[in-house]
């Protein structure tokens, strides 16, 4: 691990790595572990990274504040731990273990439960009183896209009171 802190202190036994696992909207299989895997992966101090990657949304299941984070330059799962290798780096083995997710609140999942239901029903009565499908309710909206068409090839803009309203395509 690239890290600040001095090699004659220990890394700490836990630590977390925050694992790139989509880029560009595609999952990146090689970044998937599971629990009992083992890895070998040069990591970096998270706070050292560039303000892009500390932007990366981090799975917030582990609701840890008191382990060292680090962001993993390079990582491969291996078969066993070596032995031997470099010594300059802060090494120690590291085993995936499993996510320890809060207990789910029974009460909140039923209460989750019953608001999308009661959505889903919303939009299907809106559906009905609007043709019955989603097709039928644009199709309904169809004179009012075709007027903003217009105004849009006539590039309209106008004051309107103290607002500016204009017709934009974007």
């Amino acid at each position: 691990m690239l890290s600040s802190t001095p090699l004659s202190e220990q890394t700490a036994y836990e630590v977390i790595v925050n694992v790139p696992i989509m880029k560009d909207k595609t999952i990146l299989e090689q970044n998937i572990f599971q629990p009992g895997n083992r890895v070998s992966c040069i990591c970096a101090e998270y706070d050292a990274m560039p303000q892009e990657i500390r932007e990366i949304q981090l799975s917030d299941d582990i609701q840890s504040f008191e382990h060292q984070q680090y962001y993993a330059l390079s990582i491969i799962k291996v078969k066993q731990f070596q032995k031997t290798g470099k010594k300059d780096f802060a090494k120690r083995e590291i085993t995936i273990l499993p996510i320890q997710s809060l207990p789910q609140d029974e009460n909140a999942a039923r209460l989750r439960r019953e608001r999308i239901s009661k959505e889903i029903d919303r939009i299907e009565d809106e559906l009905k009183t609007h043709g019955g499908s989603f097709a039928a309710w644009k199709k309904e909206y169809e004179v009012i896209a075709d007027k903003y068409r217009k105004l849009c090839n006539k590039d309209y803009k106008t004051w309107i009171g103290d607002s500016f309203f204009a017709a934009d395509r974007d």
